[in-house]
């Protein structure tokens, strides 16, 4: 049975935690390692960084997949937090979906309001999504902690990339405008190409 006890859960979330640690395959582990000097060291512009990176947290988060809760349709981070992304992550999302930032920026979003991309329970970005949502990982057994009643109220033990986190960082200086936007302000609320 599926504990919903929050003791239970935490403890649960750092043996998973343990356990993708201990069975990340040795050569990602390493490739996450060298991620920075790799591009401290390239002359690619910032955009295509980003892509870089993105497709490396694609394959980490293949490796990582089968020991979280997370699957297509969960989508209640999706209407949880601030979905902040920059302006190379808006730039991204241009470049990669048929969506465009409004002209204007939008209402400040409020709670539980969802992230305009999120379609019948499913990111219709997701190949596209920012930062944030390909680096959330969630740890315990169910999403029952990740409900907008519980989210964000009790601390679990979470993953740590730090090289990922400090190559986003690198990126981001680099692209000259690290300042984050919710991205409900600035996409329409229906996903549409915007103005």
């Amino acid at each position: 049975m599926v504990s919903t006890d929050l003791l239970s859960e935490q403890k649960y979330a750092e043996q998973n935690r343990a356990r993708i640690i201990r069975r990340l395959p040795p050569k990602l582990v390493a490739k996450e390692e060298g991620l920075l000097p790799i591009f401290q060291k390239s002359k690619r512009k910032p955009l295509r960084k980003l892509e870089l990176l993105f497709e490396f947290m694609d394959e980490l988060h293949g490796a990582i997949r089968p020991y979280l809760p997370c699957k297509k349709g969960c989508s209640l981070c999706c209407h949880n937090q601030a979905i902040d992304v920059t302006e190379l992550e808006i730039a991204f999302i241009e470049q990669e979906t048929p969506h465009r930032r409004q002209a204007t920026l939008g209402p400040t979003p409020g709670p539980r309001q969802p992230c305009p991309f999120l379609m019948e329970n499913v990111c219709s970005i997701y190949e596209a999504r920012p930062f944030l949502c390909r680096r959330h990982t969630v740890l315990t057994q169910t999403s029952h902690w990740c409900h907008p009643d519980r989210a964000n109220a009790e601390e679990f033990p979470l993953l740590g990339f730090t090289e990922v986190d400090r190559a986003m960082g690198l990126i981001l200086s680099e692209s000259g405008n690290a300042s984050p936007t919710d991205i409900r302000v600035i996409f329409a609320a229906s996903g549409a190409t915007g103005n």
